[in-house]
């Protein structure tokens, strides 16, 4: 048997829809109930959706974890200039009630993560050859590398190799590689997916200089034509 259609005007149950979501969302981001988790959050969507029956066939899930963790993050993004007390965010719907983040309460990236991660897998002493992109000069970022095709950020644990980066008694330009020891940790989601990946540089052994780019290969060895 056929199911009647019941109305080709979709809008006011997706708009009902999208407000109580949001709404859900700013208070599990203000942390108003502890200990709720982004698995709880995604429950109460899916509820949502199936009380406002947006859907024509009633085939709901819930969203999933790793799309709510990067939604999340980029809220905590924007969220990130403003100031406590100074400045505020509202979400305003004029049919409900108006609702504000609370803008003392941050969420670091690592902790929406680990909202996410069902199991992460730790390898250790990892020998890896890390081709540099962009050093940290000031010891307070990761650095940038290329493995492979793999663009990846690792932080380099070695103290003793960092103080004679920095004083400059070693030298890393771009284009050179650091061989070297690793800490890789692979965080997996309740989806069983790789969801994050952290990699920290625990011994330098070698910098493996570019000689490559250093021989000037596109240039004439200073010898001009006649």
């Amino acid at each position: 048997m056929m199911r009647r259609l019941r109305s080709l005007i979709w809008k006011p149950a997706v708009g009902k829809y999208l407000v109580r979501a949001k709404h859900a969302y700013i208070l599990w981001a203000n942390r108003e109930g502890p200990g709720r988790t982004l698995s709880d959050l995604g429950r109460e969507i899916l509820n949502i959706a199936r009380e406002t029956d947006v859907l024509e066939m009633p085939i709901y899930s819930a969203p999933p974890v790793q799309d709510l963790v990067e939604a999340a993050k980029g809220i905590e993004a924007a969220k990130s200039p403003l100031i406590p007390g100074e400045d505020k965010i509202s979400y305003i719907s004029p049919d409900a009630t108006d609702v504000d983040f609370d803008l003392t309460i941050r969420w670091a990236p690592e902790e929406l993560i680990s909202l996410a991660t069902k199991e992460t897998v730790k390898f250790e002493n990892m020998p890896m050859t890390l081709v540099v992109r962009r050093p940290d000069y000031l010891g307070l970022t990761k650095w940038d590398f290329r493995h492979g095709k793999r663009q990846i950020s690792a932080r380099i644990s070695d103290s003793e190799w960092l103080r004679a980066f920095q004083s400059r008694e070693t030298d890393v330009r771009p284009g050179d590689a650091l061989k070297c020891l690793a800490t890789v940790e692979h965080s997996y989601g309740f989806d069983n997916e790789l969801i994050s990946e952290n990699v920290t540089i625990t011994k330098v052994v070698e910098v493996l200089e570019n000689r490559l780019s250093q021989l000037g290969l596109f240039e004439n060895d200073g010898r001009s034509k006649q």
